[in-house]
C-alpha cells in the first residue's frame, strides 16, 4: 500500500543519509511532497482522520461548523490548524 511504501523510504532516508527525498521518492514510486511532508513530521491524512473520529459527535460538528464558516468568508484553514483545533477540544 501507499502508507507502507512511504513507511519504507523513510527507513531508508534514516539508514541512508546519502539518499535524497527526491531518488528516495522515485524508488518507492510514491509523490516526493509527501514524502517530504512525512519525513518533516506533518502527520498523514490517515492519521489525521484518525485522530479527527476520537472526537464525539458533538464536538465534531463544532468544528465542521467552525471549518465551513471560515470556508464562506473565503479562509480556508489548513490542516494543522484544524487538528490543532480538534486537539484543544479533546
Amino acid at each position: 500500500s501507499k502508507n507502507c511504501q512511504i513507511q519504507l523510504a523513510l527507513k531508508a532516508l534514516k539508514q541512508d543519509p546519502k539518499l535524497s527525498l527526491r531518488h528516495a521518492a522515485a524508488i518507492y514510486k510514491i509523490s516526493q511532497s509527501t514524502l517530504s511532508d512525512q519525513y518533516a513530521g506533518q502527520p498523514s491524512r490517515v492519521s489525521f482522520i484518525a485522530n479527527l473520529q476520537n472526537l464525539d459527535d458533538d464536538k465534531e460538528r463544532v468544528v465542521i461548523q467552525y471549518i465551513r464558516k471560515l470556508d464562506a468568508r473565503g479562509f480556508a484553514p489548513t490542516l494543522s490548524y484544524v487538528r490543532e483545533m480538534a486537539n484543544q477540544l479533546l
